[in-house]
């Protein structure tokens, strides 16, 4: 969760970014890269779709798989399962960059917020950034929230290539057998 607070006025806000995906015309799934914005016609902290990753997670994303290629020529694991989770990694890590790619030559429509679809918004470079509050002239200091937990995972709100949901999410109760509900499209709801 990332919350906002103003450094000059009183605006305060909190954000989730929800499990969101593309789906290609052949059924590849891919996940969508997230940023938060200020949205002139929301008039508030919202999130939109980012078209690149920015350079820091990207910088990691390609060590680690790095990292997971040197530990399979090294082949030094505690358990049995290790080199197929470095495998299966590497794959996943070439796929998203496959698919990226692909994604990024196919996509005509601008990108926009997820809440109102204003495609009139700028999309800060990095993930976490502080952004300007233009109500008042100051700044929207980001901090976040990171919560630790073991669930079942929601479903991913389904999007076309062009970026129109197409599909909403689930999201199931802690325990297996727990009844699934549709996901929120908007967290928080309401606001």
């Amino acid at each position: 969760m990332f919350h906002f607070n103003c450094d000059t006025c009183d605006f305060n806000c909190d954000i989730d970014y929800l499990p969101r995906e593309y789906v290609f015309d052949d059924g590849r799934h891919m996940h969508m890269l997230q940023r938060h914005i200020w949205c002139s016609q929301c008039n508030t902290v919202t999130v939109a779709e980012a078209f690149d990753e920015d350079r820091e997670s990207r910088q990691r994303r390609l060590e680690r798989r790095e990292q997971h290629r040197r530990n399979l020529e090294e082949n030094e694991f505690e358990h049995d399962f290790e080199p197929d989770l470095c495998r299966k990694w590497i794959a996943e890590c070439e796929d998203y960059d496959q698919n990226l790619g692909e994604w990024q030559s196919l996509r005509s429509r601008p990108q926009s917020c997820l809440k109102c679809g204003n495609e009139d918004v700028v999309i800060s470079e990095k993930n976490w950034a502080d952004l300007p509050h233009p109500v008042c002239g100051g700044t929207l200091k980001c901090t976040a929230t990171i919560v630790a937990g073991t669930y079942i995972g929601p479903e991913a709100h389904k999007y076309s290539i062009q970026g129109e949901l197409i599909e909403l999410g689930y999201r199931q109760g802690p325990f297996e057998g727990d009844e699934r509900k549709p996901l929120e499209l908007w967290w928080p709801n309401g606001k």
